[in-house]
């Protein structure tokens, strides 16, 4: 138990680096083009990529994915499967960057959004790949190459980006940039793999293929609808309401994604051991899934709050308020957002790795299906109010299915008392500061801050669980004063 946590904490710190890097970069890369070259050419860039994030989808079909978990359950494997996903992934990445080239030569778009899209094609090769080899360290639980590999590759960014913003370069050159960030962070990755795997060259075997079709199409299927349906709305409003719509929607898209950081670090950081877990300790593997999942929610909570509360003080000081006040109500509507989607990030990671994949695939089909079908109904009449609270409802409908297809496999109550107390009081406290005057409201906040934390941890946590934070705390403060 001892190595597992030390396994743990290990991952979960690395995972956190790269994570924190790689998203603050984006971040700032985002904020500079909304900011300097407003809402319009903004929404060129983010639709183009965006695109190309959706194409990523189709060319990662859950290989990085697959080659994760089989490998952390069979490492001894680890040259036999790594050739033969490896080939799989090019054949399938190479024809998606040709059909994202297609799709932007054929639809109709904006001029400058066509040769990002062009331009982003590219980066969707180098970026699928680089993720892949990230996937190779991860089932080795070496998940320092990838902070090592990320924090090189978006420091170098970073600079690059600071000098293009002080001469307010091209936004294409900003787009081959970041283009060239992957191609390096492929290249660093690629050489520390060879001391993971002894054979690297892609290996063409259609008997393995056509023996793992079935688990193939199960992670691509699963991977794809369960990304598209939160992405596929910013397509929506670029084919409906154009380029300055996307822009205004995805400024607030882009502060979200920053604080699902965390979700995505505790993901990566807990995926080999629940895979390995549930195979030797059932019970072990829920009680390390609920913990997490309980505590990802109450982290959820507060920043939901903050979002819906002070969204007009966000969207201001990261945008400034001339050209974005149309993206404060959608801010709000994005906290609630944020909840759920802590709320469901590690059970639905249970459902994966208890084997119930099919299920979780079929609740992100449907998913999928009610976000497009909707928003063909909604962003014509409401426009992005209308998208988000589209995005809100589905994502409030995929956490119900996740919790109820997980009950039927888990005895655990995911909306007992310690997870109902702390959301009453959390909507108490939102009605409250929402009825004060605007200048006192981040007052608001930090009263329902200091009431909120005692009773997260007296009501959240069983005496148990309670117990264990303070050994961990007093074994923290030991080792600082051994120090």
């Amino acid at each position: 138990m001892a190595s597992l946590l030390r396994t743990l904490r290990r991952n979960a710190i690395f995972s956190a680096l790269s994570s924190v890097v790689r998203l603050s970069t984006t971040a700032l890369l985002f904020i500079l083009v909304a900011r300097a070259y407003g809402p319009e050419a903004f929404g060129q860039f983010t639709t183009a990529h965006t695109l190309s994030l959706i194409f990523t989808l189709f060319a990662d079909f859950g290989f990085d994915l697959l080659l994760t978990t089989e490998v952390a359950r069979k490492r001894e494997e680890a040259s036999f499967l790594f050739p033969r996903i490896l080939w799989a992934k090019l054949v399938c990445t190479t024809i998606v960057c040709l059909s994202m080239c297609l799709y932007g030569l054929l639809l109709s778009l904006s001029e400058p959004t066509r040769v990002l899209t062009m331009i982003f094609s590219s980066y969707l090769l180098f970026s699928a790949l680089m993720s892949f080899m990230f996937a190779l360290f991860r089932a080795h639980d070496e998940l320092h190459h990838e902070a090592q590999i990320t924090f090189v590759v978006n420091v170098l960014l970073l600079g690059a980006l600071v000098i293009l913003g002080a001469i307010h370069a091209s936004l294409y050159l900003v787009a081959v940039v970041f283009v060239l960030s992957r191609v390096l962070g492929l290249a660093i990755a690629w050489h520390r793999s060879r001391n993971i795997v002894t054979v690297r060259r892609p290996v063409r075997d259609p008997a393995w293929l056509a023996g793992q079709w079935r688990e193939i199409m199960a992670f691509g299927l699963y991977f794809v609808f369960g990304n598209l349906f939160f992405t596929i709305d910013t397509m929506l409003l670029s084919m409906i309401k154009g380029d300055y719509h996307v822009g205004i929607y995805q400024a607030v898209f882009r502060i979200a994604a920053l604080f699902l950081m965390l979700p995505e670090v505790a993901l990566s950081a807990i995926l080999p051991s629940l895979a390995r877990i549930y195979v030797t300790d059932t019970q072990k593997w829920t009680q390390m899934g609920t913990a997490t999942s309980k505590f990802l929610f109450f982290i959820g909570l507060l920043i939901g709050t903050i979002l819906v509360t002070l969204g007009d003080l966000v969207i201001t000081l990261v945008y400034g308020r001339q050209g974005y006040e149309e993206a404060i109500p959608v801010m709000r509507i994005f906290g609630g957002i944020v909840v759920i989607r802590y709320a469901f990030a590690v059970p639905g990671m249970m459902l994966t790795t208890s084997g119930r994949q099919p299920v979780l695939t079929l609740i992100f089909i449907c998913a999928t299906v009610i976000t497009v079908g909707s928003n063909l109904f909604v962003i014509p009449p409401y426009g992005i109010n209308g998208a988000a609270v589209v995005s809100l409802i589905t994502n409030g409908f995929v956490m119900a299915a996740i919790f109820l297809a997980l009950r039927s496999h888990v005895s655990t109550n995911w909306l007992a008392y310690d997870r109902l107390v702390p959301l009453g009081l959390a909507l108490i406290g939102i009605a409250v500061i929402l009825s004060l005057p605007p200048d006192w409201r981040w007052i608001g906040v930090l009263a329902l801050l200091l009431v909120f934390l005692p009773v997260v941890y007296l009501a959240g946590f069983s005496i148990s669980e309670r117990r264990l934070v303070k050994e961990a705390a007093l074994q923290i403060v030991s080792r600082q004063g051994l120090r």
